[in-house]
């Protein structure tokens, strides 16, 4: 069963571990909203996402 969005909370930190490079996360849908992304097609529940980020400048 799916019900409408009414929180759908996101979390994302960047941590800087040099001056170049710079460790990135994400949570997305931290509460486990179940909602429909489109009709009939359910939205992921929890997600995690985990990167960096490289700059030369």
């Amino acid at each position: 069963m799916t019900t409408a969005p009414f929180l759908n909370l996101d979390l994302n930190v960047a941590i800087p571990l040099t001056p170049f490079f710079t460790l990135t996360g994400s949570v997305f849908n931290l509460t486990d909203t179940q909602y429909e992304y489109l009709d009939g097609n359910p939205a992921p529940g929890m997600t995690f996402r985990i990167g960096g980020r490289l700059e030369w400048r």
